[in-house]
């Protein structure tokens, strides 16, 4: 069976494309303890088929930390079983209304319910108090679109000076935003040991933000004409009815080809490579976005230009193979 490559399109990219970003600019340096905690949600608005955080880096006197994660936001209720429900069920009682109607069951905040969360990293550091020291994750986190995540900074560290953070800047709850995520208001631990409730000044702190990085790769999806297109922007699906509406005509060599070979280049093309519809009124705009389409596009012009070249040929080929 003959299958043209224009035809059997990927749907994903085969590359990762890390970001790593750092909210140093929010370090005001305004408070030391055992713990931080903050969520941070996956934007919507980027066509990607997930995206991963590899790392955290943190600052103080760290000693033995831990970094720990769950899905979801780490304010919300979640429901634990008590010993008594364990044991009711485990017992496998005959009905019958006995036993007072079955187990208990208590709602706590995420935040002090240790089973609702996963440990993905542990180990003692020296103490850094000026520079970030980076926290590799055992396993990545993976998070797709709209997922919102939750992490929580631990150190054992029998003293008030073991991590850095920050009071809430500003009314929105927002510590950092880029192109894909949002990194939340969280708040702060005063124990040191995780999770758990004992300080006389009360445990945790609200409104505090997370200080340190963020180390982050995305996987972007690939446009293909189904499923996929009301992801990217409107500006590239302007691009691509431009593309499909185009015809025959002499100089204009993407007019000559099939919708197929086009999907094959539009497939092919990262969302950001087509600048958002913004009136170009200067010289000096028109340059900038000239050299900012060409910086985006380095390197994958000539191939472009070789496939659609390959494809052309192929399709002459294979239509005079059809005719003989």
């Amino acid at each position: 069976v003959l299958k043209m490559a224009a035809i059997d399109r990927p749907t994903t990219a085969n590359y990762d494309i890390h970001e790593e970003y750092s909210v140093e600019t929010r370090d005001y340096e305004d408070h030391t303890f055992c713990g931080i905690m903050f969520s941070m949600k996956v934007k919507r608005n980027i066509p990607i088929e997930y995206l991963e955080i590899e790392s955290l880096s943190v600052r103080g006197n760290l000693g033995p930390l831990t970094v720990w994660v769950t899905n979801g936001h780490w304010g919300e209720l979640v429901s634990d079983s008590t010993e008594e429900e364990e044991e009711d069920t485990s017992g496998g009682g005959s009905g019958g209304g006995g036993g007072g109607g079955g187990g208990v069951r208590t709602v706590f905040p995420k935040f002090e319910s240790p089973n609702h969360w996963k440990c993905i990293y542990e180990k003692t550091h020296r103490s850094s108090p000026r520079r970030f020291v980076r926290l590799q994750f055992n396993q990545k986190v993976r998070a797709i679109a709209g997922d919102e995540i939750s992490f929580y900074v631990h150190s054992k560290l029998p003293t008030d000076t073991a991590i850095v953070y920050d009071n809430q800047h500003g009314r929105s709850g927002i510590n950092h935003e880029d192109n894909f995520i949002v990194v939340k208001t969280g708040q702060a631990h005063l124990c040191n040991e995780p999770f758990v409730d004992w300080n006389h000044w009360g445990s945790w702190r609200k409104r505090r933000e997370f200080v340190g990085r963020i180390e982050y790769g995305t996987r972007f999806l690939l446009w293909n004409p189904t499923k996929v297109h009301h992801k990217f922007d409107s500006t590239f699906r302007d691009v691509v009815m431009i593309f499909l509406l185009a015809r025959p005509h002499e100089g204009c060599p993407i007019s000559w080809v099939s919708d197929d070979i086009i999907f094959y280049i539009l497939n092919m093309c990262r969302y950001d490579w087509i600048l958002p519809n913004k009136p170009l009124t200067t010289k000096e705009q028109i340059l900038k976005a000239k050299e900012e389409i060409s910086s985006r596009t380095s390197g994958v012009r000539s191939s472009l230009s070789g496939v659609l070249q390959r494809s052309l040929e192929f399709s002459r080929s294979f239509m005079n193979a059809v005719s003989i």
